[in-house]
């Protein structure tokens, strides 16, 4: 189809339909809770209105039609094999007016395309102390002399290798800084660079990678100054947009505390960016001009305060880089060790927007040792539960 979806598939094949259903409606009763905030939630109506038109029309509202597809569906049970994947009904969602909020940071920090952008697309600097300097700072000239003895002897290892295949008549001088500049960024010379000489790219790039790592220090010195160039100038480049995401994160963490929700696994890919499709990407510029919405909601829990024994048991796990120890215990282990379940079940969203806002501003995880203990944890529990006889 030519719409955009997201397709999520049970990791145990879900075969009964009218548990299908149901956590398809209880997804649809938080999304209610949440309103008038984004919610992306599945719908069978996103395949069926494709396969099987209903007479009224695409203009009934998007409830009723849902509701008329669910009933067609549990009179003709031919029909619900078009939700399946395999043996398993599948969760499908209508992503067609939203972006994701992974991709716009993926887009944002994009540093390594970006780092060899910088490079080639500056040929002449090593080669201008006076543009270098003017560019990168008078502090960072050493940088540039350092580095001209190791082109030097790159130059030298070209040559030689060039004439000894006999074609070094057909290379110029700008050639072989182009692949100066090539190797500083951080990439190899292709195989189809010469033709003529298919072993040739290969045998470079074994003898410059040797060089490089003879001449380490000054090569290093220069990648990581032009990588915290780049890092410097994006984060000028993009400072509204990190901006307005970090108060609408905020927003988001805020609406689900007034509402007593717990989402449990916040993660850029759990989140969705609405605005004006049109505009993008220039609406991110302000935070008045879209909002945060949220997907995949199937680890929600509500919550309230004056009934904490009520609050319903919600799965554990959660995504490690965004999830706390306590993602990996049940209630009753949280309130005999904390008291207050609600707000340890806010505080783990709380956390998760943490983690957020950091890689939203730096474009790299914040919890890293955590990420790795938690995966510990969470492999010991496993392992555990089914030593129990008890898979969850």
């Amino acid at each position: 189809y030519d719409d955009h979806m997201v397709i999520k598939i049970s990791p145990d094949p879900l075969t009964d339909f009218n548990k299908y259903i149901q956590s398809i409606n209880r997804d649809s009763r938080i999304a209610k809770k949440l309103a008038p905030r984004e919610c992306l939630v599945p719908r069978v109506s996103v395949i069926l209105k494709k396969i099987y038109p209903l007479q009224e029309g695409s203009g009934l509202p998007p409830e009723l039609m849902e509701q008329k597809y669910i009933q067609l569906l549990k009179g003709d049970t031919k029909l619900q094999n078009y939700l399946k994947i395999g043996d398993g009904f599948a969760y499908f969602m209508d992503l067609s007016k939203y972006f994701f909020l992974g991709h716009i940071l993926k887009r944002i920090h994009n540093i390594k395309d970006k780092v060899i952008s910088e490079i080639s697309r500056q040929p002449g600097l090593l080669w201008s102390p006076a543009d270098f300097e003017a560019r990168y700072g008078s502090q960072h000239v050493d940088i540039c002399d350092n580095l001209n003895p190791v082109y030097t002897s790159f130059h030298n290892r070209c040559y030689d290798l060039l004439q000894r295949h006999r074609i070094d008549s057909t290379v110029s001088e700008f050639n072989i800084k182009e692949w100066f500049l090539t190797y500083l960024s951080g990439r190899k010379l292709p195989k189809t660079e010469f033709p003529s000489k298919p072993g040739l790219a290969s045998e470079m790039n074994t003898s410059v990678l040797k060089l490089f790592n003879d001449k380490r220090q000054p090569v290093q010195n220069y990648q990581r100054m032009v990588h915290a160039f780049v890092i410097s100038k994006n984060l000028k480049q993009h400072n509204s947009q990190i901006s307005s995401m970090i108060i609408n994160l905020l927003n988001l963490l805020f609406w689900l505390g007034e509402k007593n929700l717990a989402m449990r696994d916040l993660k850029p890919d759990n989140l969705l960016i609405a605005g004006n499709p049109s505009k993008f990407p220039q609406f991110l510029e302000s935070a008045n001009m879209y909002s945060i919405g949220l997907i995949d909601i199937e680890t929600t829990v509500s919550y309230d305060a004056s009934q904490k024994n009520a609050i319903r048991q919600p799965p554990l796990g959660g995504t490690p880089s965004y999830a706390t120890p306590t993602h990996q215990l049940k209630n009753k282990t949280i309130i005999g060790v904390y008291k207050n379940l609600p707000l340890i079940l806010h505080l783990q969203d709380w956390y998760a927007t943490v983690g957020m806002i950091y890689q939203t501003v730096t474009g790299d995880r914040l919890f890293v040792k955590t990420a790795k203990n938690l995966l510990i944890l969470k492999r010991n529990t496993r392992e555990q539960a089914h030593e129990k006889g008890n898979p969850r």
